[in-house]
């Protein structure tokens, strides 16, 4: 991509090394407003002037790259008093890896990006949105909601999605899954997995507080049985104080799953956390429900590669 400057301009005699310079300082982690504030201005750069991303399949307006540093508020002010187009979109050479700006926010500017007129595309909110809720990125939707730049007439179909809450599902024991091919420290593991939890929990919460049926049952298994399934506690304890159907529903030893899911997440598949999930299900299944079953091949959910 050419586009060094697009939609913006740069004074001095060499516009390119000045756009090169002020990328150095954005994806330094050490540059703080001030430095961002004075470069620009001395270089009498444009506040819409387009940067070219890392990589080089993309370009985006300098804005982009201040809202996606939580650290670059007073950069973010500065921004907003030169009256920088906020609606500029991002350039990618695949149009379906384009981001629009509230989407690409850190949650802390999205607010007042709002209230200085950023809106987003009305035909893509339903596939924005479930990207969110796949994700587990529950926080981004809910101030988008709160903040008027996604109604309830939107938001309500793409939760009511046939299937959709499998596929959130699946999505979250894939992120586990990768999470435990990369991570042999089972403290680290704990702090990742316990943050990603609790942002899957949340919206799950999300799902069922809005009318999304909990019972639901695709391929032949329900909802509830493929949440027994992953060994997550924190979302099995959810899941039951939502009070779902348990007729069919039973607790299988992980021994019954497959073997290299058993084998990459041992942090998760193991005696004692089936102990555990065992123990807060007795009062809440029959005891023909809790199934010990051994030497049986079963591999829960497909893990894509």
């Amino acid at each position: 991509m050419n586009r060094t400057h697009c939609n913006g301009s740069v004074s001095g005699s060499d516009p390119a090394r000045t756009i090169i310079g002020l990328l150095k300082l954005l994806v330094t982690q050490s540059t703080d407003s001030k430095t961002l504030i004075t470069y620009v201005e001395q270089n009498r750069i444009d506040p819409n002037t387009y940067i070219p991303s890392l990589n080089g399949n993309a370009q985006m307006p300098l804005v982009y790259y201040c809202c996606s540093n939580l650290t670059l508020a007073e950069f973010f002010l500065y921004l907003i008093g030169k009256n920088v187009n906020l609606n500029s979109p991002m350039i990618c050479d695949d149009p379906n890896q384009q981001i629009e700006l509230l989407y690409y926010s850190q949650i802390q500017y999205i607010p007042l990006l709002i209230e200085h007129g950023c809106v987003l595309d009305p035909t893509r909110i339903p596939g924005s949105v479930e990207k969110l809720l796949i994700k587990g990125n529950i926080n981004k939707l809910i101030i988008l909601y709160k903040n008027g730049a996604i109604n309830k007439e939107q938001l309500l179909p793409v939760l009511q999605t046939k299937g959709l809450i499998f596929r959130v599902l699946d999505q979250l024991y894939e992120k586990v899954y990768n999470i435990s091919q990369q991570i042999n420290n089972e403290h680290q593991f704990n702090n990742l997995y316990s943050e990603l939890i609790k942002g899957y929990v949340n919206t799950f919460k999300f799902f069922f507080k809005n009318g999304v049926n909990i019972n639901q049952i695709e391929n032949g298994e329900s909802f509830v049985q493929k949440v027994f399934n992953t060994y997550f506690y924190q979302l099995i304890q959810f899941v039951i104080s939502c009070q779902p159907n348990l007729d069919s529903e039973e607790l299988l030893h992980y021994s019954n799953f497959d073997l290299l899911n058993r084998q990459v997440m041992k942090f998760v598949y193991n005696e004692q956390i089936y102990r555990q999930i065992e123990e807060y299900l007795r009062d809440k299944m029959t005891p023909k429900k809790i199934n010990v079953k051994k030497n049986v091949t079963r591999k829960i959910i497909r893990v894509a590669k």
